[in-house]
């Protein structure tokens, strides 16, 4: 069954814009729950008794009942049906679990208000339909406006290594990195980014092996991968389009809008976090997690839509980049202390996000460790030197950076603790 109104990983500032885009009383959603895990949070707008001919948006956390049988499996526990639904969520059009369904579990039961509680949470969203059950407003219908097709719709894409006649370019890039040029594009009258590679720049056949598999990655905080152009020279890597560029170039572009925004600058990094928890479960290590690397998708009210771009890209340069030294292209400010003479593991994304967190508390104001060379960075932090925290984050939010910059990888957190912890920030500074 597909749940209209089940919105899978989208945080709460997004659940915010995509109901008040709707401007109608009782439009609602149900969500993952960034904080807790293996819970729902039900997101439903009312008028605004403090602001005449506006809504606000509630949020309430969908409750379980406990029993000794009750496991975490995908119908006993979640309500959750094995499968997946390739209909666009919302998010940028990832496939996603079922959801919440009609499928009975007779372990647990599901409740907004403890007098009402049922076998299913589409059970619990078709009594608050019809009675608002201590709601501060009955449920009416989930969004309609905000449903983007899925990013590969019309697109008919069954192989890999997609036909150059059917690509256009534009002439004039619209960016530059190590492997090459970034042009504006369409496939199949899809708008597509191209990545034009330059030739000797990366171990291409193991690229192709790779990328193979990176096809499939899908997430709402993922930037898409298409498919590759073999049959001609430089080759070209196809990728879903962002039209508002890199995070860091949008953040340095608009520092008065986001400057004392400390909750939207943790939806940011809560986005970032999403997206890597699924690499994380994945077993895909990024290797330059940056805010350069991070692209934007979308951008309404309070929230802006960003995906993690580039991951695993690294590791097929053919140059020397783990070389410390100055003048590398190896992200040496972004790099933990172990990666300097071992393997690079997801432990060093950790550190590599807690940089990440500094630049967007900073709005992407200056470079970490500004007016320091590569080879001084590296000594200051084998030295235990560390990033002061920015002067809009919040503590907790620095505490959080300074577990993911621990000098031992075992002791820093996984992706999945880190959404847990910015969720709960999130949760407890927005108004219910």
């Amino acid at each position: 069954m597909h749940c209209s109104w089940y919105y899978k990983d989208i945080t709460r500032q997004q659940a915010e814009a995509i109901l008040l885009d709707e401007n109608r009383e009782g439009c609602f959603l149900v969500r993952d729950s960034v904080s807790k895990k293996n819970t729902y949070t039900l997101s439903v707008t009312s008028k605004d008794p403090e602001a005449p001919g506006k809504l606000k948006v509630h949020h309430y956390h969908i409750h379980r009942t406990e029993s000794a049988g009750a496991t975490n499996g995908h119908v006993n526990g979640t309500g959750l049906i094995n499968g997946t639904s390739a209909t666009s969520n919302g998010t940028g059009g990832a496939s996603r679990p079922v959801g919440p369904s009609t499928a009975s579990s007779t372990e647990a039961q599901y409740y907004l208000s403890e007098k009402h509680a049922f076998p299913t949470i589409s059970d619990v969203i078709h009594y608050h339909k019809h009675n608002s059950g201590g709601l501060v407003v009955r449920l009416r219908s989930p969004p309609t406006k905000d449903r983007e097709s899925p990013v590969t719709a019309g697109m008919g894409l069954d192989e890999f290594e997609l036909d150059p006649a059917e690509l256009q370019l534009e002439r004039e890039p619209i960016g530059k990195g190590q492997f090459g040029v970034v042009k504006r594009g369409k496939f199949r009258n899809i708008p597509v980014a191209v990545k034009q590679m330059v030739e000797g720049a990366m171990n291409e056949d193991d690229f192709i092996e790779e990328a193979k598999n990176m096809r499939f990655l899908n997430h709402p905080n993922l930037v898409q991968l298409f498919g590759v152009v073999l049959k001609k020279r430089p080759i070209m890597i196809i990728t879903e389009y962002m039209k508002h560029g890199s995070l860091r170039d949008f953040m340095r572009q608009r520092q008065p809008h986001f400057f004392n925004r400390p909750v939207v600058l943790a939806d940011i990094c809560a986005q970032v976090a999403n997206g890597m928890a699924y690499l994380e479960q994945e077993q895909f290590v990024h290797r330059d997690l940056a805010a350069r690397n991070c692209l934007v998708k979308s951008v309404s009210r309070n929230s802006v839509h960003v995906k993690v771009a580039d991951f695993g890209m690294a590791r097929f340069l053919l140059d020397n980049v783990y070389e410390p030294s100055a003048g590398t292209k190896f992200p040496v400010r972004w790099a933990p202390p172990e990666v300097f003479q071992s393997t690079y593991t997801a432990k060093a994304d950790v550190w590599s996000f807690g940089v990440l967190m500094w630049e967007v508390f900073t709005c992407c104001a200056e470079n970490p460790y500004q007016g320091m060379s590569n080879t001084q960075v590296y000594q200051y932090i084998v030295g235990g030197g560390r990033l002061q925290k920015p002067a809009v984050c919040p503590e907790r939010i620095y505490v959080l950076m300074l577990e993911c910059w621990q000098h031992e990888p075992n002791r820093r957190p996984s992706f999945e603790y880190i959404c847990q912890k910015i969720g709960g920030y999130l949760d407890q500074n927005c108004e219910n």
